[in-house]
């Protein structure tokens, strides 16, 4: 056997490792790809100056009193309630990390390898992160839950409470989510029957089940107010719909476009991460593939969308000393939101299970 470097002792003791200086890989996270604080919260929040909590209207009927009329007939005046107020609470979300005076005294040139700020800041955000990528796809447990934020499980139920047709075809089964008797956004689905996501079930991931019903589920959502110009709308702008799914689903569906592809080329993945349905991204959440559902979200972020109170938007706090510990400084992150949804119906879940999760 030859001799190593680590085999020689004065070369240990009078020699440094080789190390790449200020630089570190991380592995820190379990999910391949975090959606919610790079992506969804940055790209779509909308900011709230101020408020204990955040209300919406919204139009659950018209007013019943259209007619066909003849010559002179006696006018007909209809008056009738058609307004709701949905209401969502804020939630706040924190992490914080600190240092000792002495270990900047240590972690100094010519001794620094890597910067001891960066790296326990950086841990901090990546913990936020994970809090909120975690938080984003569930729900509460129940309306006694007031520290969970509202996630996508809580705006999109999966039930379906129909027969064994209706289980297929689909419906606005979506109703309250489970825990929340006064509804979603305190709308209860029972009172005003429209306040509904669109549910269905499907068997297996191919071009007759799930890709068909995934169209009937777009069509059925893709309501149009044909008096647009009468108010102004809480959509934001244009539909923006993402489906988003179990990774094991996303693979199946790449290879039905690799199926349908004549000039594929050399690329024997061609369709991984390019797969589109009707022009709208499919993208795998880690955080569903431990779903048993299966479920396929169809998301319009142009009725659903994150909601910040001015200034409270990944506030990162001046290092302060903290009391007690005369030698610690900190610094905490903090951000006050939640997810708001103004229009139920414009959602939709396909599962290869139905319950109320």
């Amino acid at each position: 056997m030859g001799i190593q470097a680590s085999d020689v002792g004065d070369l240990i003791n009078t020699t440094l490792a080789s190390f790449d200086r200020l630089k570190w890989s991380e592995i820190a996270t379990s999910d391949q790809e975090h959606h919610f604080l790079p992506q969804i919260l940055k790209k779509r929040k909308v900011s709230f100056d101020s408020g204990h909590k955040i209300v919406f209207d919204v139009m659950v009927d018209d007013n019943g009193g259209a007619r066909n009329a003849g010559l002179f007939d006696k006018d007909q005046i209809v008056i009738k309630d058609v307004m709701a107020q949905g209401e969502i609470p804020w939630r706040h979300t924190t992490n914080s990390y600190a240092f000792d005076r002495r270990e900047f005294a240590m972690n100094r040139s010519p001794a620094k390898i890597v910067d001891l700020v960066q790296t326990r800041r950086a841990a901090s955000f990546l913990s936020l992160s994970n809090r909120i990528e975690t938080d984003g796809w569930s729900k509460p447990t129940s309306s006694t839950d007031d520290m969970t934020p509202f996630g996508i499980k809580y705006w999109i139920t999966k039930k379906i409470t129909g027969d064994s047709d209706t289980v297929q075809n689909g419906e606005f089964g979506g109703g309250n989510p489970s825990g929340f008797t006064s509804g979603a956004g305190n709308l209860s689905s029972t009172t005003y029957v429209n306040w509904a996501n669109w549910t269905q079930e499907y068997g297996n991931v191919t071009k007759d089940d799930l890709v068909v019903k995934m169209r009937r589920a777009k069509f059925k959502t893709n309501f149009m107010s044909p008096v647009k110009t009468h108010f102004t709308d809480l959509k934001r702008g244009s539909d923006d719909y993402v489906i988003y799914c179990p990774y094991e689903t996303l693979r199946q569906l790449e290879t039905i476009g690799e199926q349908q592809n004549e000039n594929l080329g050399r690329d024997i993945a061609s369709m991984d991460g390019e797969i589109l349905f009707r022009r709208n991204p499919v993208r795998a959440v880690t955080k569903l593939d431990s779903d048993t559902d299966n479920p396929v979200y169809f998301i319009n972020w142009a009725v659903f969308y994150p909601v910040f109170l001015s200034g409270e938007y990944l506030n990162e706090a001046k290092a302060t000393p903290v009391p007690g510990m005369r030698t610690t400084i900190g610094s905490h992150i903090d951000l006050t939101w939640n997810l708001k949804c103004v229009n139920r119906r414009r959602l939709a879940v396909l599962v290869t299970a139905a319950d109320n999760d």
